[in-house]
């Protein structure tokens, strides 16, 4: 079967949800280990990139704000001031 089949891939999930409840159930230092060494794979996997600044925000804290909110070519844009 095609491997991006919705029903394909709920049934996978599905069969691993069984599977770690079954093992949580059985054996649950066997499952804590599972789930930390995932994690573990999950975070050594993840790329350490640091996103550049594209927008920068000054903030104020306003005790009665006041809001107004208009529309244009299907567009709504609130403000908050």
């Amino acid at each position: 079967g095609d491997s991006g089949d919705p029903e394909m891939l709920k049934q996978q999930a599905d069969q691993l949800w069984k599977f770690l409840d079954e093992l949580a159930e059985s054996d649950p230092d066997a499952y804590k280990a599972f789930i930390q060494k995932q994690a573990k794979n999950a975070a050594d996997a993840t790329p350490r990139v640091l996103p550049q600044p594209g927008l920068v925000l000054s903030t104020s804290r306003v005790t009665k704000p006041a809001i107004s909110a208009e529309s244009k070519g299907g567009v709504t844009s609130v403000k908050v001031f």
